[in-house]
Parts: C-alpha cells; sequence; structure tokens
C-alpha cells in the first residue's frame, strides 16, 4: 500500500513550522547576546514571554498537522500563520526599538514566503498588516538602551549597521531555502499530475480495447457455435479414420477460441485476482509456462524454474499469464528456435527474465515499446502485446524492463512485489 501524500499546504504548513523554530532559536539568541554581551538592558519579561508563547502556538500547529495526517487546506490556515509570527515579532520590536530596530526587515520574510503559496488576495492582506504594524513601531515603541563604543564612528560596525547585515543574512537564508522547497513542491506535483494523466490515458485506452474486444467475442460466439455443431456432426458421420481425427483436431481449436474469447467477455478485461485460485508460486508459475509451451511447440524453451519462495501460496489471475504470454509471444516471434525464461526472488520481487536469440530492439523500440499501437515488429504487428503487458505488471505495482544483450538479442525483465500477487502467510 502506497503512503498518503501530504497536500501542498500541510507540505508548507510543516515548513512553516520548522521555519518557526529557526525564528525562535534566533529570537532567544538575540536576547541573550544583547544581555550577556552587550549588557542591555532590555525587558526580560515580555520577551521572554512572547517567545515561550510563540513557542506553545508553534507545538500546537505541529501536533495539529500530523496528527490530521498531513490533511491541511486553504489559504486562510497559511496565512493565520504568517500573522502569528507578524505579531509576535511586532511585539519584539515594540520592546526593543521598534522601528529603529534592524531586525525590523524581518517583516519581508512571511511576505515573501506568503507571495509564493497563497492567492494575491491573502499576500495583500499580510502586506496591510505589516505596513500598519511598521506604521504603529514608528511612533510607539521602547528605545534601546545605549550601549557605550557600538556607536563610534571609528568603530569596523555600530550596533545598528551589525544588526542590518545578521538582518540581511538571516532573512536571504531563510527566503532562499523556503524557496527552493517550495519550487521543489510545484517540480514534484506537476510529475504527479503527469503521472495521473498518463495513467489516466492508459486506462481511456485500455477500456476501448476492452470494449472492442468484448464487442468482438459477442459477435464471434454465433459463428464459432454455428462451427462447433457441424464440426460435431461431420464427426458422427464420417467414416474416414483420417477425417475423423481432423475434425476432432477442428473441435479442440474452436472449444480453444471459445475459452479465448470467454476471457475476453470477462469485464471488458479487467479480471480480477479473485478469478484465480490459490496455489504455490512455484506451481502457478511453471503451469503459466507449460501452457504457453503447449500452444508453441515448435519453439525450443530453455526454462529455469523458481527456487527461492517457490511454495509461497499465491493467487494469480489471467491478467498476469496472458501478459507473461504476450511476452514470450514477442521473444517467440523474434526467435522461432530457441527462447530462455528464468525466474528468481531479489530483495522480495519476482523477477522473470525472458530472453531471445533475435536481432534485439532498435533504439526507437526501446524508447517507445509499451505504447499503444507501436510495434516491435514493423508491419506484422500492432504493438498491442507488450502495452497491454507493460499496463497490466504496473497496474500490479511492478515494472517490465526492455534491454539488448550483449552476446545478442533481447531481454524482457518483470519485476514484481510479491505481497501484488496475494502472498498470503
Amino acid at each position: 500500500m502506497l503512503a498518503p501524500i501530504d497536500s501542498p499546504y500541510s507540505t508548507n504548513l510543516k515548513r512553516i513550522f520548522w521555519l518557526r523554530w529557526i525564528a525562535i532559536a534566533g529570537q532567544l539568541s538575540a536576547i541573550v547576546v544583547c544581555v550577556a554581551a552587550l549588557s542591555m538592558a532590555l525587558p526580560l519579561l515580555p520577551l521572554l514571554a512572547t517567545v515561550s508563547l510563540l513557542a506553545v502556538v508553534n507545538l500546537f500547529t505541529g501536533w495539529h498537522v500530523w496528527k490530521t495526517s498531513g490533511v491541511v487546506e486553504g489559504d486562510a490556515v497559511l496565512v493565520s500563520q504568517l500573522l502569528i509570527d507578524v505579531l509576535a515579532l511586532s511585539v519584539l520590536l515594540y520592546f526593543t526599538g521598534g522601528s529603529t530596530n534592524p531586525f525590523v526587515s524581518l517583516y519581508l520574510l512571511p511576505i515573501a514566503i506568503a507571495s509564493a503559496v497563497v492567492r494575491p488576495a491573502y499576500v495583500w492582506f499580510l502586506v496591510g498588516v505589516t505596513s500598519l504594524c511598521y506604521s504603529f513601531l514608528l511612533v510607539w515603541y521602547v528605545p534601546l538602551p545605549h550601549v557605550h563604543g557600538l556607536h563610534d564612528h571609528n568603530s569596523p560596525f555600530s550596533l545598528h549597521i551589525l544588526g542590518m547585515w545578521l538582518t540581511f543574512i538571516l532573512a536571504a537564508a531563510l527566503i532562499a531555502w523556503f524557496v527552493v522547497r517550495m519550487a521543489a513542491t510545484l517540480r514534484e506535483r506537476d510529475r504527479q499530475l503527469a503521472r495521473a494523466r498518463e495513467e489516466q490515458l492508459r486506462n481511456e485506452q485500455i477500456i476501448g480495447l476492452g470494449t472492442l474486444a468484448a464487442g468482438a467475442a459477442h459477435e464471434l460466439g454465433t459463428p464459432l457455435a454455428t462451427m462447433a455443431v457441424l464440426a460435431k456432426e461431420l464427426e458422427l458421420t464420417t467414416q474416414d479414420a483420417s477425417l475423423k481425427q481432423d475434425v476432432q483436431t477442428l473441435r479442440q481449436q474452436i472449444d480453444r477460441c471459445k475459452q479465448i474469447l470467454s476471457r475476453l467477455s470477462e469485464v471488458a478485461g479487467h479480471v480480477r485476482a479473485e478469478g484465480g485460485y490459490e496455489q504455490s508460486l512455484g506451481d502457478a508459475l511453471a503451469g503459466m509456462v507449460d501452457r504457453w509451451q503447449m500452444q508453441h511447440p515448435s519453439t525450443s524453451l530453455q526454462y529455469s524454474p523458481l527456487q527461492e519462495n517457490g511454495d509461497t501460496r499465491v493467487v494469480l489471475d489471467h491478467t498476469f499469464e496472458q501478459a507473461l504470454h504476450n511476452l514470450m509471444n514477442n521473444a517467440a516471434d523474434a526467435s522461432p528456435q530457441r527462447i530462455d525464461v528464468s525466474m528468481a526472488v531479489e530483495h522480495g520481487d519476482l523477477v522473470i527474465a525472458i530472453r531471445d536469440e533475435g536481432s534485439g530492439f532498435q533504439q526507437q523500440a526501446l524508447s517507445h515499446a509499451g505504447q499503444l499501437f507501436y510495434s516491435t515488429k514493423g508491419d506484422a504487428g500492432f504493438g498491442m502485446g507488450i502495452f497491454l503487458a507493460n499496463a497490466t505488471i504496473e497496474r500490479m505495482g511492478g515494472r517490465v524492463q526492455l534491454a539488448n544483450r550483449s552476446e545478442g538479442g533481447a531481454c524482457v525483465t518483470i519485476r514484481l512485489p510479491l505481497s501484488a500477487i496475494g502472498v498470503s502467510a
């Protein structure tokens, strides 16, 4: 089962949560430096109370976002969190010089974050609030106590210039960190949307093929039934032993065609795993290979059966067998004399390698294989075999890899998690 994916809102709220801890650590460090190193007589009670209250709010924010499994929606939630930071910064600035405090430029940080993650209306609202707070601090504030020596023109840095420098470094680093992570989130969301669109398109194509298959199965059912009746009557009336044997072969082929059409009719190709039955993994795979060999007696099959985890009980549906047969059919078409099939379990994955001795894949085929109606056989195929096999394996959580062999020929590898095929204890 896939882990739940956080929404962009919850992802950004988590970043605000960690960013606020950085701000709290910076505020406490600034208070300690001013009091201990610069011997400034700051009003510690309101300053520490504000920082402590901000820490409590941040703890509640973290508890809320992780308790709700990352489901946080709405620009209002993010703006309200940024507004808390603006108000806390305003209180700290009020008791430490107001607009004369060089850290007043930190007002720009919430605005920069809001500009990247929320709608313009909320951004302008936050701009209005920070402007009002800044304007208030121009008139009403507690002046900073004078520190001797730091305002001396012969000193490399005055207190104000030093504070401006620290503010610039801090704001630049935090803004860059947040914007870079935000851009990464947007790129990941675009990749997820692209994958979702590709999967939707592929599902629509499969549904279309399933509908055509169901229609064809319905239309072919009547003529096959007629052929079966005529073949049975011919078998009963003929006295020629050689002809009777040919008629029996014909009836067997008609029965096989009817079985194939029955499979095509099952929910337009969407056969569920419940249609199968529980058996050992080794026996299930060996049975699939044996049935393919019966249908292709002229092709020499070198088969390396599964050894490890071969007795594990699983349930495999018909779609997986059909996907395996499609890939083996392609290998036999490329190399009619011989194909190799090997099976193994690696790191919890079932790995099936199908090798042939043909001419291998062209580079264009490697980049387009698995796409509907792109065939590796030229005019001799429609490209549906690899496409349907790839779609089936990906639906089960696995993947199909195509490659050329160094000694010649091609290799198609199926990698499928054992948990995807109903492994039972």
